[in-house]
């Protein structure tokens, strides 16, 4: 009877650790995608803050974050092998309005992820909320896919007095996602300048947001 305890003693973890080993998390990064230079894939200079003329007035807005992680996709969770993407998010904002700056690092031949740039225009509620936002998105480089993804590209545009070059413009959708509804003027259409963001907003109050540059 010793002699089978003993035995047992011995099997019983054995067999425990190979079925743990059966069911263990063994999925893997197959591989990451960086962005690379800012000015390469983020045409943006975080320390460029916008102002745009509206009308007789002027929107000023300061630089509310601008930082770079990770996500894996397919996320981890769900115990698959995954790759991870760089992320470039920059935002600026004032008391009422926010500009959100999101690009993420493409080439998976897994999941034919692109390189892809989104901006949100967002109306600012409170200090730790916004309405809903209103988005445009598209792949990079804007200058071999744009019409394939309903956008033009103009090899010039003229805006507050001045010439701006290869401007990539489409329609803003709006992001039914969580928050209030913005009851103000909405952007409907954007331009887009790979040097200095987005340079004009068509709005529905037919008053025009253009850029002011130095």
């Amino acid at each position: 009877m010793k002699k089978f305890t003993l035995i047992s003693l011995v099997i019983i973890p054995f067999i425990f650790s190979a079925c743990k080993k059966e069911t263990c998390d063994c999925q893997k990064s197959l591989g990451s995608f960086v962005i690379g230079l800012r000015t390469s894939h983020f045409p943006i200079n975080s320390m460029e803050l916008p102002i745009y003329k509206v009308a007789k007035d002027t929107i000023d807005m300061w630089l509310y974050l601008s930082h770079r992680q990770h996500i894996n996709f397919p996320p981890i969770s769900i115990g698959q092998d995954y790759y991870r993407y760089e992320t470039d998010n920059t935002e600026f904002r004032n008391l009422d309005y926010g500009l959100f700056y999101y690009t993420t690092a493409g080439g998976s031949p897994l999941t034919e992820r692109p390189f892809t740039l989104t901006i949100d225009w967002f109306g600012v509620l409170d200090i730790n909320s916004a309405y809903q936002k209103y988005s445009m998105e598209f792949n990079l480089p804007i200058d071999s896919n744009a019409f394939t993804q309903n956008h033009f590209i103009y090899d010039s545009l003229f805006v507050n007095d001045r010439w701006y070059n290869n401007i990539l413009t489409g329609p803003v959708l709006k992001n039914d996602g969580p928050g209030q509804e913005y009851t103000g003027a909405i952007p409907l259409q954007y331009y887009y300048s790979s040097e200095y963001g987005i340079i004009k907003f068509d709005m529905s109050d037919g008053i025009p947001w253009e850029i002011i540059t130095k």
